[in-house]
């Protein structure tokens, strides 16, 4: 079997997961965007084992398992690319709880979330990665990767959720 053709059967296995998530969102099965792509992942695996078990007398093992590495790995890339936002949010508040052993009110939540801090640590970032660029008292775009980037999650989000308002 040609890698072409376990590359077939993965598009074919996560196709079916990525339409299955979509069904499941769109039509309010499950609330949320997580337990959505967690019900698609899990229905995408139906053919991925039935084409597997089918494939498993045809093709060396080694290939099966590679099916199937990849198919993780595909199904661990579309969970993070739609969950990277929420959890961001969710792993900083935890982290300032942890380091907070007396409890945080949420005016101290608020004070740290401050916009200005924020703002200055990701001008810092982008500077250091060399995306953008101080011209006098402007930033400047230097490179458009990150723009090619949010309109690849744009496009995508477009296309899965059917508007950016979800």
């Amino acid at each position: 079997m040609e890698m072409v053709n376990v590359l077939v059967v993965v598009a074919l296995s996560v196709t079916t997961g990525v339409l299955v998530q979509v069904y499941v969102y769109r039509n309010n099965i499950n609330r949320t965007v997580a337990g959505s792509i967690i019900i698609g992942f899990g229905v995408g695996c139906i053919p991925l084992i039935g084409i597997g078990y089918w494939l498993s007398e045809q093709i060396p093992i080694d290939r099966l398992v590679a099916v199937i590495l990849i198919y993780l790995c595909a199904g661990y890339s579309f969970f993070h690319a739609n969950n990277m936002g929420e959890t961001s949010r969710r792993v900083r508040i935890s982290l300032e709880l942890a380091n907070a052993p007396e409890g945080l009110t949420y005016k101290k939540i608020l004070n740290r979330y401050n916009s200005d801090i924020q703002v200055t640590r990701r001008l810092a970032r982008l500077l250091e990665s060399g995306d953008i660029e101080r011209s006098g008292a402007a930033f400047c775009l230097k490179k458009r990767r990150i723009l090619a980037m949010y309109y690849v999650v744009y496009l995508f989000r477009h296309l899965v959720f059917g508007s950016m308002a979800h």
